[in-house]
């Protein structure tokens, strides 16, 4: 999972521009969508999907800087700003508290900046493959491809684990089918095709066996999620999916 292509949502007005910056990374290996406006760039990409957003520093329909502060809550993606050639560069202490990773004042080398975004998913992956991945008692461990449940060690094919990567990455979030075809198998998903269907259920049983109060929850035909029952849960007291995000994949470069 760890070797697939990022996902990079670039947010631009200047067609031109933007065209030319998606198709120079789709060429260097990730994966780019495009929007011209705020209001239009997550119709089809959520922001918690995305592991950059490289956005203008001035859009038609928003003030950027104060979008970024009030989306902190819901976006864990690198944020790369784009400054045309009169606009003002904001601050360090702006850029640390809005969490933007780097600027980029235009016109630019698109070399530099795809090695800036490549050097930064080099980080990223390497900081996951050396840090366990927790959610309450389970425990996987990219690197060593271990995982750990309730303090004992949990045999999973290399299938199974590859799909609970992926839920222990975006705990309590709905992860589509379709994502996990493409992150975990590199293939898209078929109506019929109940691989994925098959494997959770292992997965689900193993973790029976442990009396654990973390689950598999499913919708239906749309995916899974990673939860937890709290102390004032019951087994049969599931949490309701329409509260909580829906992680869906796409993976052509799309001009909104």
């Amino acid at each position: 999972m760890s070797t697939q292509a990022p996902i990079v949502l670039v947010i631009d007005s200047d067609v031109e521009f933007a065209t030319l910056l998606v198709d120079f990374l789709n060429f260097e290996g990730f994966y780019t969508f495009c929007g011209r406006s705020l209001n239009t760039a997550f119709h089809k990409v959520p922001p918690y999907e995305l592991d950059f957003i490289v956005i203008n520093s001035h859009l038609p329909d928003g003030e950027v800087l104060a979008w970024l502060k009030n989306a902190q809550s819901h976006i864990s993606a690198h944020v790369i700003l784009l400054l045309d050639q009169d606009a003002k560069e904001p601050e360090t202490s702006v850029c640390q508290d809005l969490r933007i990773d780097a600027t980029f004042r235009k016109p630019f080398s698109l070399r530099q900046f795809a090695h800036k975004l490549q050097a930064t998913s080099k980080l990223i992956t390497n900081r996951t493959e050396c840090e366990p991945l927790t959610y309450g008692s389970l425990s996987v461990n990219v690197q060593e491809r271990k995982v750990t449940l309730e303090g004992q060690p949990l045999d999973l094919t290399n299938s199974e684990f590859a799909i609970l990567e992926l839920l222990i990455l975006k705990p309590e979030v709905l992860i589509t089918k379709e994502y996990i075809s493409q992150r975990a198998f590199d293939r898209p998903v078929h109506m019929k095709d109940r691989t994925i269907d098959v494997h959770i259920s292992s997965i689900r049983r193993k973790f029976r066996e442990r009396n654990t109060p973390i689950y598999i929850a499913s919708l239906r035909r749309q995916g899974y999620k990673l939860c937890c029952l709290t102390d004032e849960e019951s087994v049969g007291k599931k949490q309701s999916f329409h509260t909580l995000p829906i992680l869906r994949c796409h993976f052509k470069a799309t001009e909104l």
